[in-house]
């Protein structure tokens, strides 16, 4: 998986194509949902491909 380039191109879209009147499911939304996951699959440990495959979905939040 290419999951850097997956990341930046997810973010980047969000980042300029996001209407406006999104204001809850919003840029900074994911961004809080990607850092929980992130620190959730560090406390349960879950293997590097596991937590690629987890915090792919948060960037789709």
């Amino acid at each position: 998986m290419l999951f850097h380039k997956a990341k930046a191109f997810i973010l980047d879209k969000l980042r300029s194509e996001l209407p406006a009147h999104l204001t809850y499911h919003c840029f900074d939304h994911t961004l809080d949902v990607y850092a929980a996951a992130e620190n959730l699959g560090g406390l349960e440990k879950i293997s590097t491909f596991q937590k690629e495959l987890v915090l792919t979905a948060a960037l789709f939040s």
